[in-house]
């Protein structure tokens, strides 16, 4: 928080209180001398009755002792406030506690200068001290109830920044306990007030009041709806704000923002709801940060996989293409140039390999030093894995050519394989085993010396679509290592 953003918030905070203030005194002067009207005095009378002088310096005295109490509450807080200095544990709880300790001494001010004024006024021509006593609760009560509210809006920003420091203290005022006063403030004492007018007038107890009552009750009856309109507003809006920031932040989360916050400001099951939102927010973030870590290390649908399914360990046979990709002179390279030069080059390498792989909607199973072994309808099938996987090895082909410290062989081929997880119980691994591996591996070795560097399997051409079919072209038959009978190969065509 700037230093002119905490001036803001004094501002507000000291106008509100003080024109809260002013407004019930005025209040309760006023229907205080409306009730204490005779056939012989008006309420001009008695207000400049000299008897009654102590009105004309004591409310104002009260209202600036009010504001002297409010700017000593508020003084320490501002002061790290406006530094841009993290709060100490002591400073976050003093910040958080400020509406009640704002709330207690303006009670403590009203009933005392109210006290003081139905003892001054004691002798005035009409008894009005159980008047004033009477309008001093009033008076009292209202103001602290409703500059609860304020003072609590008013430094909300400042809560925040107190609440990151201290993010759990004793709990104030929960949301019911601020409807009940709410409801004591704006409802209980004005009912009380004119029910009292009226047993006083028809009774004389507990004062006698010769005045029509009609008018003083017409005003305590607008002062409770106005309070209560404010008192209303003001609690609606301490729930509806913060849930409706959850919300927001709720539909952020949806739409993808990882890092969506709330800012914690109450210490009511508001600011539990606000701190829960903010400890799930982080475990998602979180969640997804490994997630991310997870599919970056095993590849994404193993790790969708994993993390839909529990059951280990799980595999079964079906149907993929192969692909295995190879680079020539590996070894040599990596004794004649530094690590790290090695590295740069493989990262190259493998990034133009992942890609054009997950273009084709095929899935890097292994790195294995300077080869890679894709698949291409596991885990997740897809409708043409054969076409999908000659596609990638003719792309790479044309890709690869950029790297020109390397040169490399493709291998693909494809078939029923056992598509799965190998391991322990401690670890698991997602692979791909069968003839089809083998095959793809052996025809990268053999690619290496093939002009096009690409040799497959011809049934792998055989199941393709005719589109991609039409841009391979038969080999006469190898015999790959390991096999008894040779292989029919293709390689793509060079002619344009």
């Amino acid at each position: 928080m700037t230093r002119k953003r905490a001036r803001s918030v004094a501002v507000r905070y000291g106008v509100g209180l003080l024109v809260l203030n002013i407004f019930a005194a005025v209040q309760v002067t006023f229907v205080v001398a409306l009730l204490a009207r005779s056939e012989t005095a008006t309420v001009s009378s008695i207000l400049t009755d000299p008897a009654f002088s102590a009105f004309r310096w004591i409310v104002p005295l009260g209202i600036t002792a009010g504001a002297a109490a409010g700017a000593l509450l508020i003084a320490p807080t501002l002061r790290w406030v406006s530094t841009e200095a993290p709060p100490t544990a002591s400073q976050a709880k003093r910040a958080k506690r400020i509406p009640l300790h704002h709330t207690a001494s303006h009670l403590i001010l009203w009933l005392g200068f109210g006290f003081a004024l139905a003892f001054l006024t004691r002798e005035a021509e009409n008894d009005v001290t159980i008047l004033v006593v009477v309008g001093t609760i009033f008076g009292a009560v209202t103001t602290a109830g409703t500059g609860y509210l304020l003072t609590e809006r008013a430094l909300r920003p400042i809560s925040v920044r107190a609440s990151a420091v201290q993010p759990r203290t004793r709990r104030e005022l929960s949301v019911l306990a601020r409807l009940v006063v709410t409801w004591v403030v704006c409802t209980a004492f004005p009912v009380s007030a004119i029910t009292l007018i009226v047993i006083a007038h028809s009774t004389g107890h507990p004062v006698e009041i010769p005045a029509p009552i009609e008018l003083p009750i017409l005003i305590v009856s607008a002062i409770a709806l106005g309070t209560g309109l404010r008192g209303t507003v003001l609690v609606a809006r301490s729930v509806s704000e913060p849930v409706r920031e959850v919300s927001s932040a709720m539909r952020a989360l949806e739409t993808g923002t990882a890092d969506a916050r709330v800012p914690v400001y109450d210490s009511s099951e508001i600011g539990d709801l606000q701190r829960g939102f903010n400890s799930m927010s982080a475990g998602l973030a979180e969640r997804e940060r490994l997630r991310d870590l997870f599919g970056r290390h095993v590849g994404t649908q193993v790790a969708s996989r994993a993390l839909e399914e529990s059951d280990f360990p799980r595999g079964d046979v079906q149907y993929a293409a192969v692909l295995f990709i190879d680079l020539v002179g590996s070894t040599t390279f990596a004794v004649d140039h530094p690590p790290e030069r090695v590295a740069e080059v493989l990262n190259e390498f493998l990034a133009i390999v992942v890609d054009t792989v997950d273009e084709n909607f095929g899935f890097i199973n292994k790195f294995e030093g300077d080869a890679a072994l894709a698949i291409f309808g596991a885990p997740q099938p897809i409708d043409d894995a054969a076409t999908a996987a000659l596609r990638a090895a003719r792309r790479l082909r044309v890709a690869l050519r950029s790297l020109d410290s390397m040169d490399f062989g493709i291998g693909v081929a494809a078939g029923q394989v056992f598509a799965g997880d190998i391991g322990a119980t401690q670890r698991y691994e997602y692979t791909v085993i069968g003839g089809p591996v083998n095959c793809a591996a052996r025809l990268s070795d053999l690619a290496k010396n093939e002009q096009s560097r690409v040799l497959v399997a011809s049934d792998v051409v055989d199941s393709a679509t005719t589109d991609e079919a039409v841009r391979w072209e038969a080999r006469d038959p190898v015999l790959l290592r390991g096999l008894e009978s040779p292989t029919s190969v293709a390689t793509v065509s060079l002619d344009p």
